[in-house]
C-alpha cells in the first residue's frame, strides 16, 4: 500500500506521466470501483487531484472498436491471448501514449497477475510494466523496473 501511495504522490508532482484514454473508459472504471470507498486514498486522488490537474495528464485516443471485447484500433490486431479484456484499455492507453509522446509511459502494477503472466507479450508490444510489489515481479524479468 505504501508503494501505491508513493506512486500517487509522484503523479501528483507530475512524474511519471499519467496517461488516460480520451474516451473515458479508464476513469469510468475507477469511478465505479472507488464509489464504495469514498474515504480511500484512491478516491480522494481521483476526485480532488484529477479534477484540478488535467494539465498534468496526457489524453490519448485508443480508438475503441469494441471495448467490451478488449478491441482497440491502437493495438491494430495485436492480440494478448488470455489477457483480461477489461485490462486491455490500459495496454492500449500505454501504447497510444508512447506513440504520442515518443517515450515510454509505463503501466504501474501492484497485484494484478495478468501483467505477470503476460509480461513478455506486453514487452513485445513495447509496453513497460513497473511492479510495485517485488513478489509480483515475474521470474527472469531482470529488465522489469520498479519505481
Amino acid at each position: 500500500m505504501r508503494q501505491c501511495v508513493s506512486v500517487i504522490e509522484q503523479v501528483k508532482q507530475g512524474v511519471p506521466t499519467l496517461a488516460l484514454d480520451d474516451s473515458g473508459l479508464i476513469l469510468d472504471e475507477y469511478q465505479k470501483r472507488l464509489r464504495a470507498y469514498p474515504d480511500s486514498v484512491g478516491y480522494m486522488f481521483l476526485r480532488k487531484w484529477l479534477d484540478s490537474n488535467w494539465h498534468n495528464i496526457v489524453l490519448v485516443d485508443i480508438q475503441p472498436i469494441n471495448a467490451e471485447q478488449g478491441r482497440f484500433g491502437v493495438l491494430s490486431g495485436r492480440v494478448l491471448k488470455g489477457f483480461d479484456r477489461d485490462d486491455k484499455k490500459f495496454v492500449a492507453t500505454a501504447v497510444a501514449a508512447q506513440n504520442k509522446l515518443d517515450n515510454t509511459v509505463p503501466i504501474v502494477n501492484a497485484v494484478d497477475s495478468d501483467y505477470v503472466e503476460h509480461f513478455h507479450a506486453l514487452r513485445a508490444l513495447g509496453v513497460r510494466v513497473e511492479f510495485l510489489c517485488p513478489e509480483m515481479q515475474p521470474p527472469n524479468a531482470e529488465s522489469a523496473e520498479r519505481p
